[in-house]
């Protein structure tokens, strides 16, 4: 509501700053006062019934011009606006599109009608041509403020449903591929507890076997003794206990790990050698002592790579590099092209490397992954690079928002584009209409021009000279903005007259018109008749 008030505030000062500037020139201030309150009505019923408002407007515009030709003046431009404005709204709003064209059709049609009509009944033949002329300055008008707007209005309309719906789909794939990278992060979790389970099970038994050994250890007070196996039992038993909860979260993901429990990086390369891969470990700095997650973590990262590698690209070299600084550890992976060329992309969706990024982020870390390029410090190009970096001391990382949705980081894109496009579908038809405004404007000046009899030159004509005689000294151009007929004497019965202008001036506010009748081939009358510059265009 507050909208449409602001929208018909704005068209209303329009319309009264241009009557005001056109001062004596314009029409009544009754007139006036009606096309504010049908603007009003059309505003008010702009939303439900936007056809409605349509038609007002139009019929508005269709009046003003039409009493033009009854009342010559100039026309209202601000009328012409409001036309442009309802009409791109009710491209907007207006569901059945072949109502509004009806409606554009009926327009004309009917302003056409009402021009022979008016134009043969209030002049004659020069007021059916001025009346023709007023009715193609309609149609032009309806194009360019009618039918343009409201196209670039179904546009905006159109667009914007089919980005609504678009992106409905979009934002419901992308919650699924939310959760197969939940689903991911889970499993991931659960190798890590599987990890824990190995590492913590390893040691649980050593420290049973050490309690053991101590229980039947020669020399061994009872008391000693009896503690000793407590201890052994209760260690066994937690062993147990781990092996049951962990076992519960293997369900689904195999009953084992994939790497024997205690094996490090240059153990992992080793493996990947002996199977056939042409995989190189550098080693850059001193080993520094870092918690188990951090080397589980960095063993992870190594072992995906790898079979990244084997996967996507059989046979190619492969370069392990760990770099152990004082509060970090840096794992780079970078693997050539294929000696085979590219593989096609195979079922996965890169869920290796989700799950991988996941065990990174929960130590502290970040992980990279992509083309190597210009970046590989091992001379490979194009191939695939993943790096990862491992703080030692940093803790325990929680979950964290999701971050913003990618569909509505897109969705704000393409409305953005939209927009621009929007901006592109006004500024078509506004140059347009503004090159045919000032292709006008130069034809006018230009016959303007061409039109002018000298004064002395219309002085020195003689009535009843030969029009052979008088034609050499004629302007080549007739007016084509011709006093109406009433004006000035009457002229000759069957004479033929024409008129010329006085000056070079293209937009005087008033000018004298040399009016020469001719008949039988003779100069029978001329006459001066005051006008004004333009009153009878449009």
């Amino acid at each position: 509501m507050t909208r449409d008030v602001l929208l018909w505030m704005a068209l209303v000062l329009v319309v009264l700053l241009e009557r005001m500037a056109q001062d004596q020139a314009g029409a009544a201030w009754w007139k006036v006062l009606v096309a504010v309150l049908v603007l009003a009505a059309a505003v008010a019923v702009s939303r439900p019934r936007p056809l409605l408002a349509l038609f007002s407007v139009g019929i508005l515009n269709l009046l003003t011009a039409l009493d033009l030709v009854v009342e010559p003046g100039p026309f209202p431009l601000a009328y012409i606006v409001a036309l442009f404005v309802v009409s791109y709204l009710a491209g907007r709003r207006l569901a059945d599109t072949r109502l509004a064209l009806i409606s554009f059709t009926v327009v004309v049609l009917a302003g056409l009608a009402l021009a022979v009509v008016l134009g043969g009944v209030t002049g004659g033949a020069s007021g059916l041509v001025a009346a023709l002329l007023t009715w193609f300055y309609l149609v032009m008008a309806v194009l360019l403020a009618g039918v343009i707007p409201w196209l670039a209005g179904r546009v905006r309309h159109q667009q914007a449903e089919l980005s609504r719906a678009g992106w409905q789909r979009a934002e419901q794939l992308e919650r699924e591929q939310r959760i197969v990278a939940e689903q991911e992060r889970l499993r991931e979790r659960t190798r890590i507890a599987q990890d824990m389970h190995d590492s913590l099970g390893h040691e649980l038994s050593l420290v049973a076997l050490r309690a053991g050994a101590l229980e039947l250890a020669p020399g061994l007070d009872e008391p000693s003794r009896h503690a000793a196996g407590q201890l052994r039992q209760a260690t066994a038993t937690a062993a147990d206990r781990l092996h049951d909860i962990i076992g519960v979260l293997r369900e689904g993901t195999g009953s084992a790990p994939r790497q024997p429990a205690g094996e490090g990086v240059a153990d992992l390369v080793e493996r990947a050698r002996a199977s056939g891969m042409a995989v190189e470990l550098r080693r850059d700095g001193e080993p520094v002592v870092a918690t188990p997650m951090v080397d589980r973590a960095a063993h992870r990262v190594v072992q995906e790579a790898l079979t990244n590698a084997a996967k996507h690209a059989p046979g190619a070299a492969v370069a392990v590099r760990l770099i152990h600084r004082r509060d970090e550890t840096v794992v780079a992976v970078v693997n050539e092209p294929p000696p085979a060329g590219a593989q096609p992309d195979q079922a996965g969706g890169h869920r290796g490397l989700i799950g991988l990024r996941e065990r990174v982020r929960l130590v502290g870390g970040a992980l990279q992954a992509g083309p190597s390029g210009s970046r590989s410090e091992e001379g490979f190009e194009e191939g695939f690079e993943v790096v990862a970096r491992l703080p030692h001391g940093a803790d325990a990382v929680r979950d964290v928002p999701a971050a913003p949705s990618e569909s509505a980081r897109h969705l704000e894109d393409a409305r953005r584009l939209l927009r621009s496009r929007l901006v592109t579908a006004i500024a078509v038809p506004v140059g347009l209409g503004t090159t045919l405004v000032a292709a006008s404007l130069a034809y006018y000046a230009y016959t303007a021009q061409s039109s002018v009899l000298d004064p002395v030159t219309y002085a020195g004509l003689r009535l009843g000279a030969e029009r052979s005689d008088v034609a050499p000294v004629l302007p080549p151009l007739e007016m084509i903005d011709p006093p109406d007929a009433t004006a000035g004497p009457p002229p000759p019965p069957g004479s033929n007259c024409l008129f010329y202008r006085s000056t070079a001036d293209v937009f005087p506010a008033r000018f004298d018109a040399y009016r020469l009748c001719f008949s039988g081939g003779q100069l029978t009358a001329k006459h001066v008749v005051p006008t004004r510059a333009g009153e009878n265009v449009g």
